[in-house]
């Protein structure tokens, strides 16, 4: 038989079991589509939502499950033309070199890659990110590997036992596996800790966001001489003082010189929104910021220094002002011009349901201006609510009242049911990540079926034997998850600042006990795979094979 018939063998078969998984996957996503809506009725709205097959999506779907299919195995069928039948039946000792046409498989797969992260993100700039991310992480797992063999060899300990010893050398023996079990093992582990890490991360915003963390009362128009006994009477009915703060009306007149007029006429890259100059700010004064805020550029001096009025303003109107660092800002505040300089850029967390700013400046200025208040705070049961409003209807009767407590019980809702559909994809990511964790470390097993055999042809006991792989697989294992958890934090801290725009604290201890768990699974997988083998005589093994 000639290279290019075993070529095509071997490809029909691959793209007949490529065609027979890609049909069971549209088959189980249909399936899923029906239930789900029946199984989710009670958790989310989606009456409105119809159930029924998409046959676009599903022949979508089979296209790509027979493209990967088809571009993953030509590197290794690029192989087979080139194996002459004496190494077709005995071990080979070296590795085939690769045609140059692998290098142009490699290509394309890696543009079939940008391709279908293109369209999932709609940015080519996100797909590359995506695609040189991923080449990265496998980047450094190699080396990883790498380096293991090498220490392995250079620095290999004469004073262990004999299996551990065995083990070790198996890391660099011929034809070992340390390459592909390490990329495999690391990236899986990788994958599925960085998924869970970003569960935590979106879950934890949406309970920061809940309403059992947010005001639910809001009084405003309260006047400078009402401000201090209204927060009295706050205290006293054992609410929190939130945020008390005043409020001072004001147009801008000019940016860095430049009038509303002589604003229109500017080229329109140049020329800032009319609305900044039509619309009244509601800016607010302080000596610190709030808990909602963080300095981005600059620094926040708190009070106004003699000859210089230093204001702090949101990364958002910054974009649309055009201002940075050092411009200057002239406001109109009731007829009274202030001449300012931005100091400082803040970014503002619009979560939280409180009072937030796009200026601010600091104390020292506008105390004298005209101004009202508002206080922000919160009530826990419907009597605290009662006795607060009438005290306050009472007491101040130009003050408005505003109850958002309707208004969070329903976004509660809403973020509940949030948080239920973030952990149920969460939960089939993890387990893709974790099959094909499994199945990686289920394949190696072929290879190591004629080294069993040899080993007890040669007098080795099968306790030895379970003992040696155990050793192997603790060494990749050990080394693959540990730098797979090391990536996976990495992995998350990115999509934490740069996706989803959110500071990044994760927890070690959960992580850390899935990064053993895959190492467990890891070692149970690999002594299963030799126990098979061990089950049987070393001549039926020969024979099977």
């Amino acid at each position: 038989m000639k290279g290019s018939d075993a070529f095509r063998i071997f490809l029909v078969q691959i793209m007949a079991m490529g065609l027979i998984g890609s049909l069971a996957g549209v088959l189980v996503g249909s399936i899923l589509q029906k239930v789900l809506p029946v199984v989710l009725a009670s958790f989310l709205p989606l009456t409105e939502i119809s159930s029924s097959i998409s046959w676009k999506a599903g022949l979508f779907g089979l296209a790509i499950g027979l493209i990967i299919s088809y571009l993953f195995s030509m590197i290794p069928l690029s192989q087979v033309k080139r194996v002459n039948p004496l190494n077709s039946i005995r071990e080979l000792s070296g590795d085939i070199k690769l045609p140059r046409s692998s290098y142009f498989l490699y290509a394309l797969i890696a543009l079939f890659l940008f391709g279908f992260a293109f369209w999932q993100t709609k940015s080519a700039m996100s797909a590359l990110v995506s695609i040189l991310g991923l080449s990265l992480i496998v980047g450094i797992l190699a080396l990883v590997a790498f380096l293991l063999m090498k220490f392995a060899r250079r620095f290999f300990p004469k004073r262990w036992s004999y299996e551990a010893r065995q083990g070790l050398a198996n890391l660099f023996r011929p034809n070992n596996q340390t390459l592909i079990l390490a990329i495999t093992i690391g990236l899986g582990t990788t994958i599925i800790l960085s998924l869970f890490l970003v569960q935590e991360l979106l879950l934890q915003q949406v309970q920061l966001t809940g309403s059992n963390n947010q005001p639910n009362t809001l009084l405003f128009d309260i006047q400078s001489d009402q401000i201090k006994e209204l927060e009295e009477l706050t205290l006293e009915n054992e609410m929190p003082l939130i945020q008390s703060v005043p409020l001072v009306t004001t147009r801008i007149e000019e940016v860095n010189g430049w009038t509303k007029k002589e604003n229109s006429e500017l080229d329109r890259e140049e020329r800032r929104p009319r609305w900044v100059y039509n619309r009244e700010f509601r800016v607010t004064y302080r000596d610190t910021l709030s808990d909602t805020e963080s300095i981005l550029e600059g620094a926040w001096p708190g009070k106004a220094s003699q000859g210089k009025i230093g204001i702090s303003i949101s990364e958002s109107i910054a974009e649309d002002l055009k201002a940075g660092l050092g411009d200057h800002i002239r406001f109109n505040v009731q007829g009274a011009p202030i001449e300012t300089e931005v100091v400082s850029i803040r970014k503002i967390n619009w979560n939280r349901l409180q009072t937030n700013f796009f200026v601010l400046f600091p104390s020292g200025v506008l105390e004298n201006a005209p101004q009202f208040n508002v206080l922000v705070t919160r009530t826990e049961t419907n009597e605290q609510k009662r006795n607060f409003q009438t005290a306050v209807v009472k007491g101040f009767p130009n003050v408005s009242i505003i109850d958002m407590g309707g208004i969070l019980e329903s976004v509660d809702s809403i973020l509940k049911k949030l948080s239920f559909v973030i952990q149920f994809m969460a939960f089939f990511s993890l387990l893709t990540g974790l099959m094909v964790l499994i199945s990686s470390v289920i394949l190696s097993k072929y290879q190591r079926i004629r080294e069993a055999v040899l080993f007890r042809t040669l007098g080795a006991s099968g306790k030895q034997l379970l003992r040696i792989n155990g050793y192997e697989y603790l060494f990749q294992g050990l080394l693959a998850v540990s730098t797979g958890f090391i990536l996976s934090f990495g992995t998350a801290w990115a999509l934490a600042t740069f996706a989803f725009d959110m500071d990044f604290r994760p927890g070690i201890l959960i992580p850390s006990f899935i990064g053993l768990a895959i190492l467990v699974l890891t070692l149970l997988i690999g002594l299963n795979n030799i126990g098979v083998i061990l089950r049987q005589s070393p001549l039926e093994v020969l024979r099977r094979e």
